[in-house]
């Protein structure tokens, strides 16, 4: 099984953090602003075929509810197909760079040339861009990834949330079925 953990935390928050209500799930009435930590660590299986097994720079961004990096079963953008087929993240932060209000902070991390490690970085949310996505390319696969998707920063009582913890799990791009 191969698994990854996406840990972000708020040192600076000392909120006990709650769910929110599903109708509302992307709302934010904390005050002010965090900082946050987000700490992408990697694991592949023993058997995985060693040298070959790495990961892509995890990208992401602090975002409004108006923008959406990646969706499950949604469509790629070019610059999510790229990290998905390539690795290459360049062209989806020239995407988020175009966002203008939307976007407050760019996630970008160094890539794991190894199977098993972890990476991190910081960045910023607001009350108006207090959700995370993220992602990374799983080599060698052709177009497999592991990410969040619109991970709310903010809980039900008007706090940042101090930690989130996610188990991540592959999927799968669909970058090859286009219909041309």
């Amino acid at each position: 099984m191969i698994t990854s953990t996406a840990l972000l935390y708020n040192p600076g928050d000392n909120g006990k953090a709650t769910d929110l209500d599903q109708s509302d799930k992307y709302s934010c009435c904390a005050c002010g602003g965090a900082t946050y930590h987000i700490t992408f660590i990697a694991t592949y299986p023993r058997h995985f075929p060693g040298i070959m097994a790495r990961w892509s720079s995890l990208i992401g961004a602090s975002h409004s509810k108006d923008y959406i990096l990646w969706k499950y079963g949604g469509m790629a953008s070019p610059g999510v197909t790229r990290v998905s087929e390539w690795g290459s993240v360049d062209k989806l932060v020239q995407e988020m760079k175009h966002q203008g209000d939307d976007l407050f902070s760019i996630i970008k991390t160094q890539p794991l040339y190894k199977s098993d490690g972890q990476v991190s970085a910081s960045f910023k949310a607001d009350t108006q861009r207090n959700l995370v996505s993220a992602l990374s390319k799983m080599y060698p696969s052709p177009d497999w990834n592991v990410g969040v998707d619109r991970v709310n920063l903010c809980d039900g009582n008007c706090t940042w949330k101090k930690q989130i913890t996610m188990d991540l799990f592959p999927w799968d791009a669909g970058n090859d079925n286009k219909i041309f």
